[in-house]
């Protein structure tokens, strides 16, 4: 029996926005089935099949993975073993958390990788796949997870400096400038604080809403976080009796 992508869902996540403009953009298709059934009181996500189709090709390639994109190659994928890999299974890296997130023109992926030496925290990194190595783009966060491309090819990731407590951070990746957005001079064990805002809940539940803005869903509601200042008109000055604005 053949598969078929499911039936179009009401919700649409950071990752389906990504797979309608990818499948029109590329032409092939990216879609998964139904994973195992989780045993009840762990944690631990299995991995489920992910089928891609070529276009004009018979039949599809199926893929069992924690996560899969696709890119302007083809696909990327999260194994069981926490390894990167494209469609034809070549290792792209190793260590990853499966919360990665490719670009919007397909050209890049972002991806968490844990590091073993220093307390098993995740810098984040992002990788050209038309060839080169992994370039760490998180160096002022102690702790980054959950990359999430915007339009703009930089980044939203969750993260914190040493103490703090996690928030969201814009990244370019271009200079390494990070911004915190949220939780700013929050520390671990200071109690409640009026000015906390939940991080998202996944990489598949943020969303892009306009230039400066994200919105997406923390496990109980939806947030917005913007980051942009509002660009405010000089007033009108009067000239001559009349309401105008004075010409330099």
């Amino acid at each position: 029996m053949s598969a078929s992508p499911p039936a179009p869902d009401e919700t649409t996540t950071a990752h389906d926005a990504h797979l309608v403009e990818h499948e029109a953009r590329f032409g092939r298709r990216l879609w998964t089935g139904p994973g195992p059934e989780v045993p009840e009181g762990t944690d631990a996500i299995p991995p489920r099949p992910f089928y891609l189709e070529e276009r004009g090709a018979r039949g599809v390639i199926p893929v069992l993975a924690l996560d899969g994109w696709l890119t302007a190659q083809g696909a990327v994928f999260v194994t069981a073993e926490l390894e990167l890999i494209d469609a034809d299974g070549s290792v792209l890296a190793d260590v990853v958390e499966p919360s990665v997130c490719v670009s919007g023109e397909g050209d890049r992926v972002a991806f968490p990788r844990h590091d073993e030496d220093d307390g098993g925290l995740t810098t984040v990194y992002v990788l050209a796949l038309d060839g080169g190595s992994p370039t760490p783009v998180s160096g002022a966060l102690d702790d980054a997870l959950m990359p999430f491309f915007l339009t703009d090819g930089t980044l939203i990731v969750t993260g914190a400096h040493h103490g703090e407590i996690l928030g969201l951070f814009h990244v370019d990746p271009e200079t390494g400038i990070t911004r915190r957005l949220t939780n700013e001079g929050l520390l671990i064990g200071r109690g409640p604080d009026p000015r906390f805002v939940p991080v998202p809940l996944g990489v598949r539940h943020i969303r892009e809403a306009s230039g400066g803005r994200v919105t997406y869903f923390d496990g109980d509601g939806e947030q917005t976080v913007s980051w942009l200042e509002a660009v405010v008109p000089p007033p009108a000055v009067p000239v001559d009796g009349a309401r105008g604005v004075v010409s330099p």
